[in-house]
């Protein structure tokens, strides 16, 4: 397929990079991390960027194990569509590779529109050859201001070799027409040898009046970055001229790529009529099963309303295939930590993970972002909050709004007052030899979860085990221990709530939690049994 389809690894950028960092990690330790030094690391070296964010940190990143490990994971958690809208940088070029769908029915592979604008600047840089990557900025910003017409659409589009050299080629076409005749040139140069840095910048963003510059000081400052880097490279008596070069060059390429969008409307455009969807999304797991967002499939309209918090879902085997219909196979993608968010249907603007993955990422967050079950006794939680979104009653799996488990917290934290900022003990180091299983017994007295959990002892040995089979390194480490930590609260939590453990069982999570017991999971294993062997 295209080369196109792939970001050059110099493109991506210390400070996108520190945004999906940002969105990765418990919130509790973000606020040391707003800041990190970046002046001595060069576009494409994310795992010592996240060293610097380790260092930073002092012991706080100890559970994502190494800068490695981190890096891989961020890479894993923020590959998907419309990313840069989810992590909030606008400012930035486009640096998450577009993606493919392939359809259920054929070898036919779609592609979302937004998607579509990426493979534009892909093709700009290798037709252009910037030098700056702040030059990539600005080419971006305008296609951004373009693809925001598609903010409250989710279509797809049929893409194959032959799409992508008809694009290749149109956009070629476009580029080879001369935008100035040499007067013009001439004009132009003696215009911006009069003109200020200031002034120079206000010229050049008025090439790209559909581009909001208020909405972030970045924008203009890309555009003075870009101007201060010719100046101070160029000798004095040739920055009129490369001026008006760069200034040329920028302002035809954005004719080339406005003409490209508005001779493929079908391509970068909503469509203008549109009831039901032609192409629908089937989500698979990693159990292989397979399932359908009721609303996509419908057409219905969701606003960003309280009623598309959760959003229903129906087992492929139940969906009447249509050929009116194009299903194409969208896979669940999870990190160590979090689960990638997924974009919800129509003219949603909010992302949406499963809730089994919101209930895992609140629980992580209770027990080493909040420290919940060594400040409070059970007894003394209220779980009212989890009651409105962990449905047991639900035994096909549902979506939730990505910034649903912040809000439980927060009403989890207003529930307990005063407890929830009293001081609890960190998590200890491992030994560079690894830890034992009375080493982690003696750690879970140690963080007083003894106290509020009073068997959680009693189940330690069976996620050292699992724990020490999934371990990465030769040794048990830090970050080994935290999993270890993690798993046997989660067992406590389970057991002690029917309801959730009831949730859990349903939404097919289970066997994310090594060592519960589930009834319910025993007994489909035994009929399972009975039927084979009958």
């Amino acid at each position: 397929m295209s080369k196109f389809l792939e970001i050059p690894y110099q493109l991506a950028t210390p400070m996108y990079l520190h945004a999906e960092s940002l969105g990765y990690i418990l919130e509790e330790f973000r606020a040391d991390l707003e800041v990190v030094d970046n002046e001595d690391v060069d576009n494409g070296q994310n795992v010592k960027f996240m060293q610097k964010m380790f260092d930073k940190s002092g012991y706080k990143l100890r559970m994502y194990g190494s800068a490695q490990e981190l890096a891989e994971n961020v890479r894993i958690f923020s590959n998907f569509s419309q990313n840069h809208t989810y992590f909030n940088v606008e400012e930035e070029h486009y640096q998450k590779a577009p993606i493919l769908y392939k359809s259920l029915k054929s070898n036919e592979k779609y592609i979302l529109k937004s998607d579509l604008f990426v493979f534009l600047q892909n093709m700009v840089l290798e037709f252009t050859h910037p030098n700056r990557w702040n030059y990539v900025s600005l080419i971006a910003y305008c296609l951004k201001a373009q693809e925001d017409k598609l903010t409250e659409c989710l279509e797809f589009v049929k893409f194959n070799e032959e799409v992508a050299d008809d694009l290749e080629k149109k956009l070629k076409h476009e580029l080879k027409k001369k935008p100035f005749t040499n007067v013009i040139f001439e004009q132009l140069e003696v215009e911006l040898s009069r003109l200020n840095m200031d002034q120079m910048t206000e010229k050049f963003k008025n090439l790209a009046p559909k581009v909001n510059w208020d909405s972030n000081i970045w924008k203009s400052i890309r555009i003075h970055s870009l101007l201060t880097d010719l100046n101070e490279i160029w000798p004095i008596r040739e920055i009129p001229r490369v001026m008006a070069a760069t200034f040329m060059r920028y302002g035809l390429t954005l004719r080339s790529l406005q003409d490209v969008i508005d001779e493929n409307p079908k391509m970068f455009r909503p469509s203008d009529t549109k009831t039901v969807p032609t192409v629908v999304r089937v989500f698979e797991d990693e159990d292989r099963s397979r399932y359908v967002m009721k609303a996509e499939l419908s057409g219905e309209v969701e606003t960003d309303t309280g009623d598309s918090q959760i959003l229903h879902t129906m087992s492929m085997e139940s969906v009447i295939e249509t050929k009116d219909i194009e299903f194409i196979l969208h896979r669940i993608t999870r990190a160590k930590h979090r689960a990638a968010p997924i974009k919800g249907p129509n003219k949603s603007k909010s992302f949406y993970i499963l809730a089994v993955d919101a209930f895992f990422e609140l629980m992580k967050d209770l027990i080493f972002g909040i420290k919940i079950y060594q400040k409070v006794q059970w007894n003394s939680m209220n779980l009212e909050s989890f009651d409105n979104f962990f449905n047991p009653e639900i035994e096909t799996p549902y979506f939730l709004k990505t910034d649903t488990v912040k809000k439980i917290k927060e009403s989890v934290c207003l529930s307990l007052g005063k407890d929830a900022s009293r001081p609890a003990k960190e998590v200890r180091n491992a030994k560079s030899d690894g830890f034992t299983l009375q080493n982690l017994k003696n750690e879970l007295k140690h963080l007083g979860l003894t106290e509020t959990f009073t068997e959680i002892q009693d189940y330690a040995k069976d996620v050292y085990v699992d724990v020490y089979a999934v371990k990465k390194k030769y040794n048990l480490r830090t970050c080994d221990l935290f999993d270890a930590i993690e798993q046997c609260q989660l067992i406590c939590v389970l057991n002690r709530s029917e309801k959730l453990k009831k949730f859990v069982h349903n939404q097919r999570g289970c066997e994310r939690v090594p060592g519960l017991n589930c009834a319910d999971c025993a007994e489909k294993d035994c009929v399972e049994t009975t039927c084979a062997v009958s």
